[in-house]
């Protein structure tokens, strides 16, 4: 994420800028008692409809019928949620047990209810302080498991990965073992052979770790930074790599609504759409009241139902496609800081703690309760970004107490059952 909106955009330099399903609907009524066996058959059933019920909730969310199909599908979830936890606990179910099931143990008790439970989606940089992706040093193994089990502790399940090169592929790993979805960014830029080595490793790692991946995206913002006359072409290449050589994950190629709007008002097709198979936007109304003159200031209060009308606005452009939220977030700081914006002069939108939580917290409410899927920018601070401006090293959340580990490494977990 930088700070590109509609009109006329800033370009970065061509050096690499780290940027920043619903459940099945089953009844699961009356459960007294639960054995191996059953467990078993039971995981099996809530697996099979993921993506079934993920492609049932892309409707108008305009739609009053998909309004009350998104409620329903929430209080099933909760229902569901807590017959899992509850069939664990009368079952006694061990890490032992939980491994006979093709669950990996290091997720403890969540495992089961796992798929019972929204996607909650954070945009992952481990180039924490000391660490930048330009200059050097790279992170390390161990820096890469803290970030992640900060990011876990932080409530998300799932994360988005910004590159493979440069050791940053061993995060896949490190998140299966925790039970942690990828959505796995293939970073591209103009340099030929760097693409290439990026679009390889992309390859390897979307082949080894399909289990975790959700899907893969070739490239971020490489239309805003170097415009669609470059950008598309090397997209397309990526993209017909990635195919030929048989991922089968879902491909895209995110960027902002912006550019998936044409860069015109009322929103207009971009022709790289047609050869993705998710259309992913990025939505930032924090950077829309800098750069922007089409819309009026937008204050954290309101950010939220910015995001869901630019969604609104590109699902009505691509009827029958899917539309997924990217990015989305709110700077904590510096605090009490506002931009003003480049075509009118208003000063809006500030900067806060408690702000940033209010646009995380409201957005990702609105989205799993109509069903539309997002990504979080960002879980962790990373100060190099002071390069991009005042707001840049804030787009991460607030520093996080990892609870402490056991000798087996697992994390202390105490789960109740409502």
């Amino acid at each position: 994420m930088i700070g590109t909106i509609s009109g006329t955009l800033p370009r970065s330099s061509t050096a690499p800028m780290r940027h920043k399903g619903r459940s099945r609907a089953a009844g699961l009524e009356n459960i007294e008692s639960l054995d191996l066996s059953r467990a078993e058959n039971l995981k099996s059933k809530l697996l099979r409809g993921l993506s079934g019920e993920r492609q049932s909730a892309r409707t108008n969310p305009d739609d009053e019928v998909f309004s009350m199909r998104c409620n329903l599908h929430k209080t099933r979830g909760a229902s569901i949620k807590r017959a899992l936890l509850l069939a664990v606990q009368v079952a006694g179910v061990s890490a032992i047990a939980l491994t006979a099931l093709g669950m990996r143990p290091r997720s403890e008790m969540a495992t089961l209810a796992f798929a019972a439970t929204p996607l909650r989606c954070a945009a992952f940089s481990p180039y924490v302080a000391g660490y930048d992706p330009t200059t050097g040093p790279h992170p390390s193994g161990p820096v890469i498991e803290a970030a992640l089990d900060r990011t876990q502790a932080r409530g998300f399940n799932c994360i988005q990965t910004y590159g493979v090169l440069n050791g940053l592929d061993y995060t896949f790993g490190a998140a299966r073992r925790r039970g942690i979805k990828v959505i796995a960014i293939i970073w591209l830029d103009l340099a030929p052979d760097v693409n290439q080595s990026s679009i390889s490793k992309g390859i390897e790692v979307a082949k080894a770790y399909s289990d975790i991946i959700t899907r893969v995206s070739c490239g971020s913002e490489l239309r805003v930074r170097h415009g669609a006359t470059a950008a598309t072409p090397i997209i397309l290449n990526c993209l017909s790599q990635l195919r030929a050589a048989g991922v089968t994950e879902p491909l895209t190629s995110q960027d902002t609504w912006w550019s998936y709007c044409e860069e015109q008002w009322p929103c207009q097709s971009w022709s790289l759409a047609s050869s993705v198979d998710v259309i992913s936007i990025n939505v930032f109304p924090w950077w829309e009241n800098r750069f922007s003159g089409l819309f009026p200031c937008t204050a954290a209060t309101e950010a939220t139902d910015f995001h869901v009308a630019r969604m609104q606005d590109v699902i009505a452009r691509y009827p029958g496609r899917r539309v997924v939220l990217s990015e989305y977030g709110w700077p904590a700081g510096p605090q009490g800081y506002s931009e003003t914006n480049t075509r009118t002069g208003q000063h809006c939108g500030v900067a806060s703690e408690d702000n940033q939580e209010l646009v995380r917290a409201k957005t990702t409410e609105r989205l799993e309760q109509l069903g539309l899927e997002g990504v979080f920018f960002e879980s962790e601070r990373e100060p190099w970004k002071e390069r991009e401006g005042l707001v840049g090293p804030y787009w991460g959340l607030k520093p996080v107490v990892v609870p402490p580990k056991t000798p087996t490494g697992f994390h202390i977990v105490k789960t109740t059952v409502p």
